[in-house]
């Protein structure tokens, strides 16, 4: 029995060393990046970055216009994805600290709006139902993120109609969350930690994960690793949708919806929140990929919309060697990004009042 259990220890103490090694080896930023490619992060890479940032809920979620829809004014209503979903450190709500207007935020996920939410969409349909110009703000921001703007768009339907009755019925009531399984997650993330951290050394995606991880010329973040970490989807939508047409016609679309709001006196700023490989495609060494063009195409054509270039606004800061305008662990931009962004929001709705 003894011998049994000797050899039953020596059998299983590769596995437990396996997984304790695995487990403190692989920190949880809490990035979606992450997360999906199982690359660690210290788990306190945030701390410095948001510790200064402590300011409260200045603007409004849309949900909570006494949950009818009918309190205002709205002066600057933003509909956006999930840079525009960034709570206390969003660029709306550094926007609402620095402006007098009141500043409603469309909060997405407190809607059943079903699994592809499109913000242009919704813009088109509260249009087109007439409760815009009901609540009638002074401006839209409508914000996107660049690798969804051209599928986003495509997807449209012209003439979907929103109402204030159908966005009541769309509201989720509470619910309570499903229980979780810790235990699977956590095999599953020590076993993909190592198998992705052995294929990172031979490919940038590791073959199969969802995240890219390319070696790059400066160190533009302060988590610690020397690499440009992002999404897949930076670079599939790139390839599948990036066209000088399909931009052209985003450009007319955005540029016809300017001109109906503007007819009932509302201003339409589009906000396109640059991918992280098109932002730090320059720092990156013996770039295998092509460079994203939709910045350069976009910028050429003419508009009559507010269009808020972040592209170009953040260069500057990255010539600087700044750190962290995103977040290094995330597909997101940090509170660095959104102050830059608030300011010039600022600057572009004060000019037009």
């Amino acid at each position: 029995m003894k011998r049994f259990l000797n050899v039953l220890v020596l059998f299983c103490l590769p596995f437990v060393l396996f997984f304790v090694y695995g487990m403190f080896g692989y920190e949880k930023s809490g990035g979606d990046l992450n997360r999906l490619g199982k690359i660690s992060i210290s788990e306190h890479y945030r701390d410095t970055l948001l510790a200064n940032d402590t300011l409260p809920k200045l603007w409004t979620n849309f949900s909570e216009i006494d949950r009818n829809l009918e309190k205002g004014p709205i002066d600057v209503l933003i509909i956006g994805d999930s840079f525009s979903n960034q709570g206390t450190i969003s660029y709306y709500n550094f926007l609402a600290s620095i402006i007098t207007l009141n500043v409603f935020n469309f909060d997405y996920n407190a809607f059943n709006l079903g699994d592809y939410y499109n913000p242009i969409q919704l813009l088109f349909g509260i249009k087109n139902s007439g409760l815009i110009e009901e609540i009638k703000p002074k401006c839209i921001v409508l914000e996107i993120v660049e690798r969804n703007v051209i599928e986003h768009f495509r997807n449209l339907d012209h003439n979907l109609q929103i109402d204030k009755a159908e966005l009541k019925d769309r509201l989720y009531s509470p619910v309570i969350e499903p229980l979780a399984f810790p235990v699977r997650t956590f095999f599953n993330d020590i076993v993909l930690y190592y198998r992705y951290g052995f294929f990172y050394k031979f490919n940038d995606h590791a073959y199969e994960s969802q995240v890219y991880k390319l070696a790059m010329s400066d160190t533009l973040f302060s988590s610690g690793i020397d690499d440009l970490i992002f999404f897949e989807k930076d670079l599939i939508n790139m390839h599948n949708t990036i066209t000088e047409q399909n931009i052209e016609l985003f450009n007319d679309g955005m540029n016809m919806l300017n001109k109906e709001l503007e007819s009932i006196g509302i201003n339409l700023i589009v906000l396109v929140c640059p991918d992280k490989y098109d932002m730090y495609q320059d720092y990156i060494v013996n770039n295998r990929h092509p460079k994203n063009p939709f910045f350069d195409i976009l910028r050429s054509k003419n508009k009559t919309y507010d269009f808020i270039d972040t592209k170009t606004l953040f260069m500057p800061y990255l010539e600087k060697g700044i750190k962290d305008l995103y977040f290094a662990d995330d597909t997101h931009w940090s509170p660095i990004a959104s102050k830059i962004v608030a300011q010039e929001l600022n600057k572009v709705i004060g000019q037009n009042e």
